[in-house]
């Protein structure tokens, strides 16, 4: 994990330290939002393929997902969570910048 990641999770777990966050590959994590093993899921750089199975998937499973607030789940940003949790997880990812280096 790069350093820019692993401030950025110290700086997500001060702001919501009872959430269970992970971060590593897309359909996999997106799949287990959908299981509730996750409270909440964001990555940078996910393959086309990789978001639209795991954005499928999680909602399917209730969860929503979403990009920056306001827009849709893309390659800068994916963020995917229970209703209740989704959206202070974004505006917290939206506030420390997690879409670019």
């Amino acid at each position: 994990m790069d350093a820019f990641t692993t401030g950025l999770l110290q700086r997500i777990k001060a702001a919501e330290s009872d959430l269970t966050m992970a971060r590593e590959t897309g359909d996999d994590f997106l799949a287990d939002v959908e299981q509730a093993e996750l409270d909440g899921y964001y990555e940078r750089g996910l393959s086309p393929w990789d978001l639209a199975a795991g954005d499928l998937i999680a909602r399917e499973a209730g969860a929503l997902t979403g990009g920056r607030p306001g827009r849709a789940p893309s390659g800068d940003l994916t963020v995917a969570a229970p209703p209740g949790v989704f959206e202070p997880l974004q505006a917290l990812l939206e506030e420390l910048g997690a879409w670019h280096d």
